[in-house]
């Protein structure tokens, strides 16, 4: 499970990076692309965020079983 939170934290942020260099380099207007990343950038965060919370769950759930 470690390994996998990791593996999905690299990829979210490869992928990010990706979208931002892409935009970047785009013929799009400057301000525009910016704001375009900050949404992609906060989608990804929430994301992350429910992922963690998740983890969170499943780590206490099985603490809580070892405890019994």
């Amino acid at each position: 499970m470690k390994n996998t939170g990791k593996i999905l934290i690299g990829f979210l942020a490869g992928a990010a990076a990706g979208v931002a260099a892409v935009y970047l380099l785009s013929p799009k207007v400057r301000e525009e692309a910016i704001n375009e990343i900050k949404d992609m950038a906060d989608k990804i965060k929430t994301k992350i965020n429910e992922e963690l919370e998740k983890a969170k769950e499943a780590a206490e759930k099985m603490k809580n079983a070892a405890d019994l």
